[in-house]
């Protein structure tokens, strides 16, 4: 089992038949989503399957973690539950990676290894929703912040 507190992975650590992490990235490095964010928690919860194959760290799994971000529509704060799927190939060249799979998410790292809370980041970085809006919200007062837009 790797330790999902480890800042940096060496990848060449992981077994050849493949390791599990499953545990909690503390958030306080991440700077660029908290710069996007009203509030995040203090710590991300990961639960990844990492799978040396032909030359490339194939990884799966699920990244999860709970923060509040403004509502594009009513400019409230909103509860955001993020989710990022992960599907990736890790290498040093993207070539390698699309050459074992070509539907693996490209994450390129020198020197085999990782710095695990960036990689964290940038992967919830992109479940971002675009446009963050109330779901619930149809008009009027909205539900979740409390605000009517144009009061």
């Amino acid at each position: 089992m790797l330790k999902a507190d480890a800042k940096l992975l060496d990848l060449r650590r992981i077994s050849s038949q493949g390791d599990e992490m499953a545990g909690e990235v503390e958030t306080a490095a991440m700077g660029r989503l908290r710069e996007l964010l009203i509030s995040l928690s203090p710590t991300v919860q990961v639960k990844l399957r990492w799978q040396p194959e032909r030359g490339i760290v194939r990884v799966d799994g699920e990244i999860r973690a709970t923060a509040e971000i403004e509502c594009q529509r009513c400019l409230g704060p909103m509860p955001l539950a993020l989710v990022a799927q992960v599907h990736a190939g890790m290498a040093q060249s993207e070539a390698l990676i699309t050459r074992v799979d070509p539907t693996l998410d490209p994450v390129l790292v020198e020197d085999e290894r990782l710095n695990l809370p960036a990689w964290v980041e940038d992967e919830l970085l992109l479940s971002l929703p675009m446009i963050p809006m109330c779901q619930a919200w149809q008009g009027g007062v909205c539900p979740v912040s409390g605000i009517e837009p144009g009061a």
